[in-house]
């Protein structure tokens, strides 16, 4: 653990199954933040880093599977989200190819959870950080977001 005191005591980071997510969570885990609330589709990989997460750093790790590209999604995340005071906005994917031959479902996916899921996830949880003064959002994107680049229209 780090020397340093953490400022969070909650944290919630989305996308936390795999990649980007596992490691802000080890990280966060390492600095010593008592409590993750970790949240992605697969509950078993979920439950792995739990796992993991537990038994190297002794916090409180909470899992929720859930799809943030859909209402029940958000809903039970958010349900999950109590006392927040840290939201690390990380799940995410791109397409790639013509559009015109993109899935149409799945591009409103991806805006859903790329786009209104950090909205919402920040919505639900800023009324408590101004309430008590304190929290922080971080929103992880691709610098490809900034950009226009051929097959990758939405």
């Amino acid at each position: 653990m780090s020397s340093r005191q953490f400022p969070y005591s909650r944290a919630l980071i989305t996308g936390a199954s795999a990649g980007i997510g596992a490691a802000l969570a080890r990280r966060l885990a390492e600095e010593g933040v008592p409590h993750l609330i970790l949240v992605a589709r697969r509950q078993a990989r979920l439950d792995s880093l739990a796992e993991e997460l537990r038994a190297a750093h002794q916090c409180q790790v909470d899992c929720i599977a859930a799809d943030l590209s859909t209402a029940a999604g958000l809903e039970k995340t958010l349900a999950g989200a109590q006392a927040v005071d840290l939201l690390v906005n990380n799940a995410g994917f791109a397409s790639f190819g013509r559009f015109d031959r993109l899935d149409p479902i799945r591009e409103r996916a991806m805006i859903d959870l790329n786009c209104r899921a950090p909205v919402a996830l920040a919505q639900g949880v800023l009324p408590g950080m101004v309430a008590r003064g304190s929290g922080c959002v971080l929103n992880i994107a691709s610098g490809q977001s900034f950009g226009a680049m051929p097959f990758m229209s939405t």
